[in-house]
């Protein structure tokens, strides 16, 4: 969850007073394709724009990323259900 939380805190425009504004998909998909968030003490995301996230905190994990609707999704090995 606090992933999601550093998500919205690095898009700007998106904290305002306080007040979280929802993100349409293309929004979200603009926000992460391509990008790299770096949440501190080594730990790491990147969203590669094939659809592709690793995520790093003391070890690497490979999982998808997409955008359903209006909401970020993913879905991280051995589990296949996808999580929005």
């Amino acid at each position: 969850m606090r992933r999601f939380a550093l998500i919205f805190a690095l898009w700007p425009g998106v904290l305002v007073a306080g007040d979280f504004q929802k993100l349409s998909g293309e929004e979200i998909l603009s926000a992460l394709a391509g990008k790299k968030l770096e949440y501190g003490a080594g730990v790491w995301q990147v969203f590669e724009a094939s659809m592709t996230t690793q995520y790093f905190s003391g070890g690497p994990s490979v999982g998808r990323w997409a955008v359903r609707g209006d909401q970020y999704c993913s879905t991280w090995p051995p589990a296949d259900l996808w999580a929005c």
